[in-house]
């Protein structure tokens, strides 16, 4: 009966163990929860830790702690207890539980709030309203190569209204039309007007300019459309003359005895008139107006107007261009300092008075072609010692070679049909005289009164024996 009791006992006991081991057997572990979406770029992540609940916290580096939640699974459902067995000598031992369910997954985690947009103030960079700390400015960059020298300007010239410049290596540019603002005229200046809102300068009344710039309007408000007869003449002191684009129409003698100018300009637009070389030129008729010591006539120019040179002192030496026909009334008088001049053999005309008191001139060859000489043509040319004479010169008109006391020889063309009236007075030095055609051609010349008064010829050289002269 013991014996059965203790065996009992044993069995009870190896009952409860088998028992217990079967409730005490967990469940597997669910699977981990699905990663939360991306969040957007945000601040920092300063910590992670899991609390005793299994649930993540995350805390940031602005100092907020975000709970994710739990990331391990619940455990799985106890097992059913197994079927105590049969008594016997021993029981079997129970089947073990069934695995717990695995546990649901954990819910996505929130989005990260939007991270802040870093910020520049007062070179420091700025995280919403914080200051970092940390400097914006960049470290400074390496010095530049150093340039090459540039080149000087050695001259600036306006030409035909273009800009002109010249460096210091000889290199040219042309930096094209130059579009000139309104420029304000000369103060002082006498204008009359004449009564339909226009007006012409009259003279040079009160101003003291050396340059002169013809304003467009007149202070009264009349439009300049003209330059007077004698408006400038005797201005020794005028240097420069700028002229409008509304002038029209420029009176004779407008700038005779300016000796001092040396530079012309016209407004672009002036449908008249033009400036080409530092001349004066009418545009229709290709006559030049006005020329100054530093003139270049240009090709083209057909004829030099009367007064165009009068009195210009300093001009030395002129070329006369091909395509001249004519020289006018006055044109070169009185250019004191006149040596050389060339005349084409394009010209057929030489004007009154056209070389007058040029007494710097030593020798002149007018060219074939020359039809006539004007009276006083070369009166007073006091250096003038050798003169050639073409067959194409029909006349020698009055006074044409008075007080050319240098002169001490002339040949007269055959050619020749008359002599005015003192045409050799006062040529103290003339001494030999010759014509190119017989005595009788000589004599059948028409000789004005006193052709040769003051003149030591005695004789006239022809071409067959001398003739005596009075």
């Amino acid at each position: 009966m013991k014996t059965l009791k203790t065996l009992f006992l044993i069995l009870l006991a190896l009952a409860l163990v088998l028992g217990t081991c079967a409730c005490n057997t967990a469940g597997t572990p669910g699977k981990d929860g699905k990663d939360g979406k991306d969040g957007t770029d945000g601040v920092g992540i300063v910590k992670t830790e899991l609390n005793e609940k299994g649930e993540l916290l995350i805390t940031f580096s602005n100092g907020m702690v975000t709970n994710v939640g739990k990331i391990v699974g619940e455990d799985g459902l106890d097992g059913k207890d197994g079927a105590t067995g049969p008594q016997g000598e021993q029981g079997l031992p129970g089947k073990d539980g069934e695995d717990g369910k695995d546990g649901e997954d954990g819910k996505d985690g929130e989005d990260g709030a939007d991270g802040l947009t870093p910020t520049i103030k007062n070179g420091y960079w700025y995280i919403g309203n914080v200051n970092t700390g940390v400097k914006a400015k960049g470290t400074d960059g390496k010095d530049g190569q150093d340039g090459e020298d540039g080149r000087g300007v050695a001259k600036i010239e306006l030409v035909s209204g273009e800009l002109i410049i010249t460096y210091t290596d000889g290199v040219v540019v042309n930096l094209g039309k130059i579009v000139q603002g309104p420029v304000k005229g000369s103060e002082g200046l006498k204008f009359t007007s004449n009564g339909d809102g226009t007006c012409y300068v009259s003279g040079i009344g009160i101003c003291t300019d050396t340059e002169i710039v013809i304003p467009s309007v007149s202070p009264d408000g009349d439009r300049v459309t003209s330059i007077g007869k004698d408006a400038f003449r005797n201005c020794t002191d005028l240097t420069s003359i700028t002229i409008p684009e509304g002038v029209t129409s420029i009176g004779s003698s407008a700038f005779e005895d300016c000796s001092g100018l040396t530079s012309i300009t016209v407004g672009e637009n002036n449908q008249i008139y033009y400036s080409e070389g530092n001349c004066l030129i009418e545009k229709k008729s290709q006559t030049l107006i006005t020329g100054c010591k530093t003139s270049v006539i240009p090709n083209g120019v057909t004829s030099i107007g009367e007064y165009a040179f009068s009195h210009r002192s300093g001009l030395t030496s002129i070329t006369i261009p091909e395509s001249v026909t004519s020289i006018g009334e006055y044109a070169f008088s009185h250019c004191s300092g006149l040596t050389s001049i060339t005349i084409p053999e394009s010209v057929t005309s030489i004007g009154k008075s056209a070389f007058y008191d040029c007494d710097g001139l030593t020798s002149i060859t007018i060219p074939e072609g020359v039809t006539s000489i004007g009276a006083y043509a070369f009166y007073s040319c006091k250096g003038l010692t050798s003169i050639t004479i073409p067959e194409s010169v029909t006349s020698i008109d009055e006074e044409t070679f008075r007080g050319c006391y240098g002169l001490t020889s002339i040949t007269i063309p055959e050619s020749v049909t008359s002599i005015g009236n003192y045409a050799f007075y006062g040529c103290y030095g003339l001494t030999s005289i010759s014509y190119a055609g017989t005595k009788a051609e000589w004599k059948a010349i028409i000789k004005y009164n006193s052709w040769n008064q003051n003149v030591p010829a005695t004789v006239v050289h022809c071409t067959d024996g001398d003739v005596p002269i009075k």
